[in-house]
């Protein structure tokens, strides 16, 4: 199998990605932007993304790129991510070939690329059907930091009757800097063994709260087909525990199935506002190193209608396995809920 990737220049390789898309999903996959050549070379030439081809030949047979996570949100003409940490996505390979080798050989490109680039890190999201992505990432020195239940819904999850869960891995690049993070109490032993699984120094502060501080900031999108959900808290202030949960009630009442929340750790509010948040049903996920444009990003998740078989996820490491415990117990614990302000009543 002679396949040789390469860097997306052309409209003709574009053009050949959007065909390769077809091949693989039909008109079904969610970013419908890559069945159009025009968009898929805009959005490479503005750098929001980097597309890699794997071409057999003149065809070209697997797809995947580097991408600033949720660049189709933006703020003040600029993505509401940070732009040092990049998400390897969009992995896409044509039917009848041996996945695996192809998927290997596409992250190992892009890791290359990524290094010369001088990026901090890159992160991966692995489904928990199978631990082939989970151990080619374990091999290069990833580490799990989040995982999202039931966040893949039935359709695209590969012939299970259940919505598949996700965990994401963060491979670091470069030497990270010393940063200040507000951990909330709430689940802080666990976000200190991710933190010491990557190696990078963060300094654990006690929150003091200002006396004055801006509006909380807060971008939301959505997916009605996956029925996927992402409340984006771009600014933590007084009001941030108010504002995500209007947010996630607004979501979740609209028969959106799954809502990741991101918050900044960077913010000295979070940790008062997670207690309340997992009072109203809102479950553990992890953290994304990195990723917003102040650092590091705290992640929850709420869910509505899902049954997570956790005997059922394939998990490599011993980490991913405690980050599914912990997930677990907290959405146990939320079938429990009954407040007048909880999502679940509102959702329900």
């Amino acid at each position: 199998m002679d396949i040789k990737v390469r860097l997306l220049e052309s409209r003709e390789q574009a053009v050949a990605v959007a065909r390769c898309v077809y091949a693989a999903h039909g008109l079904t996959y969610h970013r419908h932007w890559l069945y159009e050549p025009d968009r898929v070379l805009a959005n490479n030439r503005a750098g929001h993304v980097r597309s890699f081809v794997a071409m057999m030949g003149d065809r070209c047979v697997a797809h995947a790129a580097a991408l600033t996570p949720s660049f189709e949100l933006q703020q003040d003409g600029k993505p509401i991510r940070g732009e040092r940490v990049r998400e390897l996505g969009l992995m896409i390979v044509a039917p009848g070939l041996d996945q695996s080798a192809v998927r290997a050989q596409l992250v190992s490109v892009i890791y290359g690329w990524a290094m010369e680039q001088g990026l901090e890190g890159l992160i991966m999201r692995c489904p928990t059907d199978t631990t082939a992505e989970q151990r080619l990432l374990r091999a290069m020195g990833a580490i799990p930091t989040a995982i999202h239940l039931g966040s893949v819904p039935t359709p695209l999850a590969r012939g299970h009757e259940e919505p598949l869960s996700v965990v994401s891995y963060y491979l670091p690049l470069q030497p990270a800097k010393e940063t200040t993070v507000f951990l909330p109490q709430t689940d802080r032993d666990l976000y200190g063994a991710v933190y010491d699984a990557l190696g990078e120094p963060r300094q654990l502060t006690e929150a003091v709260l200002p006396p004055l501080a801006a509006a909380t900031s807060v971008r939301v999108e959505f997916d009605s087909v996956r029925q996927r959900g992402m409340v984006h808290v771009t600014r933590a202030g007084p009001d941030v525990e108010e504002r995500v949960l209007e947010r996630v009630k607004w979501l979740l009442g609209g028969r959106i199935r799954h809502v990741s929340v991101s918050v900044p750790l960077s913010s000295p509010y979070i940790p008062g506002a997670v207690a309340a948040w997992k009072g109203h049903g809102l479950c553990f996920s992890g953290i994304l190193p990195g990723v917003t444009p102040t650092g590091d990003a705290l992640m929850l998740q709420g869910i509505r209608d899902i049954e997570i078989y956790p005997e059922q996820l394939k998990l490599l490491d011993p980490l991913s396995q405690q980050l599914r415990d912990r997930a677990m117990m907290d959405f146990e614990g939320s079938r429990d809920i009954r407040r007048p302000a909880s999502w679940m009543e509102m959702a329900s």
